[in-house]
């Protein structure tokens, strides 16, 4: 079957292209792609020129919607958008931690209950769990699933909290979306990308039928986050699978498939004895999915680079709620760096500034044996409760190590010489 966009042959029983992901309709012949391209070209020069014709026609209108909070759905997020998107989600979002592994979470109700992937909590019938400000508490597994890959918790300490959405409708393939969880123990971590295909399935242990996959940046300790359409900021589906040969290959659950399960656990809770009888799939981390830890790790300037502009993101907030354990995972322990920022944060708690990052690029990476230097450059505004904004553009020196396991850690950080 060919495609009638790209004219890339697909398996006749093919729902969607292989290539441009279009979904298929059946042809009976391959279709002549110098016609194809005439008529796409042809057809882009008649809507260029329709388009500018009604811009003006529509121009009002949509100035009258936006300011009634009405946005269309086909506009791009704005990276401020984006911004507070991810802020007004990371305190529904937890770190999940067993005696095996960690993992993450979110609050699915006000009761309490958070929502994870079976597999974080197989085998135990009490979690820990970490929130967006360091605080750590315990949870009750009250229902776990041996054939869907879902779980969920009772938190005590949760309940009357604001839960996050969930999407019962079916996504579509180029949908902006979010994902959120603690790759590699950076805990409530957010990457952007796209639903890159539908329909996706592979038997690990657990029944994966169905899936989205996305192309947001997924590590081990992403499974159990929410995948949240960035538009809606709603949770479109639970991460819960990713590619170690190619990390932004990630797969998600779609909530419509799991909600039903949930309000059943979370109105009848599994008793202890029946969440104890579940235990993990031997099977389940098979080599395309486990990550195996090497004995020799070496820096990764494309890493280092991601990693300096993720710890911005992380400094903002650390500085808004002034509380040190936003970025606590990403500083090594007793260095100058740890030292230094712990006391210097502590000085805004409880004085109600907003933080605005601007703009946050790494620049440059200079990799020596035992660690690298990331020359980064930072705009924000430090807004006063009065009002008062200070503008703050500056370039700095990120000093990086990597410890034992392969992560990176801070060690100090200085102004650009």
């Amino acid at each position: 079957m060919f495609c009638g966009r790209c004219g890339i042959e697909n398996e006749q029983q093919a729902k969607h292209c292989v290539d441009c992901g279009l979904k298929l309709q059946e042809l009976l012949v391959k279709p002549n792609t110098k016609i194809n391209y005439f008529i796409i070209s042809f057809s882009v020069a008649l809507l260029s020129i329709f388009a500018v014709a009604i811009i003006h026609f529509f121009s009002s209108t949509t100035v009258s919607e936006t300011n009634n909070g009405i946005a269309s759905e086909h506009t791009d997020v704005k990276e401020n958008d984006k911004t507070e998107l991810i802020k007004e989600i990371q305190p529904s979002v937890y770190t999940i931690s067993t005696e095996a592994g960690m993992g993450s979470g979110f609050l699915f109700d006000e009761k309490g209950s958070v929502v994870t992937s079976a597999h974080v909590v197989a085998g135990f019938t009490e979690v820990w769990l970490r929130d967006f400000m360091g605080h750590i508490t315990t949870g009750r597994v009250i229902g776990i699933s041996d054939e869907l890959d879902v779980a969920l918790l009772e938190v005590v300490e949760y309940k009357d909290k604001e839960p996050l959405v969930m999407d019962k409708n079916i996504s579509e393939i180029g949908t902006k979306i979010i994902a959120f969880g603690s790759p590699y123990g950076f805990e409530n971590s957010a990457s952007i990308g796209y639903v890159s295909g539908i329909d996706r399935d592979f038997d690990a242990g657990y029944q994966y039928e169905d899936l989205y996959q996305f192309d947001a940046q997924t590590s081990p300790g992403s499974s159990g986050g929410p995948l949240v359409d960035a538009y809606t900021g709603k949770v479109i589906g639970i991460n819960t699978a990713f590619l170690t040969e190619d990390e932004s290959i990630g797969f998600s659950i779609p909530a419509h498939a799991m909600y039903s399960q949930l309000e059943k656990w979370a109105t009848s809770p599994m008793s202890s004895e029946d969440v104890a009888k579940i235990k993990p799939h031997e099977d389940l981390f098979e080599e395309s999915f486990e990550y195996a830890y090497e004995d020799d790790y070496v820096f990764d300037e494309v890493t280092l680079k991601d990693f300096a502009e993720d710890f911005m993101v992380d400094y903002e907030s650390a500085v808004e709620y002034g509380n040190f354990a936003f970025i606590e995972d990403r500083v090594e322990p007793n260095s100058v760096a740890y030292e230094e920022l712990k006391p210097y944060l502590a000085r805004f708690k409880g004085k109600d500034v907003r933080v605005n990052l601007i703009a946050g690029k790494a620049l440059k990476v200079l990799i020596e044996n035992e660690h690298a230097v990331v020359s980064v450059q930072e705009e924000f505004n430090i807004i006063e409760i009065d009002g008062k904004t200070t503008s703050i553009k500056r370039e700095r020196d990120y000093t990086i190590v990597m410890n034992q396991y392969g992560y990176y850690l801070i060690t100090d950080i200085s102004l650009y010489d």
